[in-house]
């Protein structure tokens, strides 16, 4: 989504800041969604509104919440990552062609 991404564990979530707006599409892309972000981390134990950032005080947490997100989208195959919203990065070998028949059906 645009290059950010998050993780919810056991209370905590890490999540990246958005750096362009949607309506800001044709902008420049972030080169590297993984690495290149403003991480934002809260508790929602103790902040579930999510007005405290708390990932400048944590930076522990925030790297072990990182490293578990890369260990997720390694094991479901979310990678790489792609900030841009270019139609050739959104087609993908492994999606199925729809074939348009008669009457509007869409079938795989």
């Amino acid at each position: 989504m645009m290059g950010q991404w998050a993780l919810y564990q056991n209370g905590w979530i890490l999540s990246t800041k958005v750096n362009r707006a949607p309506w800001e599409a044709f902008g420049p892309a972030n080169p590297d969604p993984l690495n290149n972000q403003v991480f934002q981390l809260y508790n929602l134990n103790t902040d579930f509104a999510q007005a405290d950032d708390i990932a400048a005080a944590n930076p522990q947490k925030v790297q072990e919440l990182k490293a578990q997100f890369i260990a997720e989208a390694k094991k479901y195959q979310v990678f790489p990552l792609d900030a841009s919203l270019s139609l050739l990065s959104w087609r993908s070998p492994r999606l199925v062609p729809l074939v348009f028949r008669p009457k509007m059906a869409l079938r795989a």
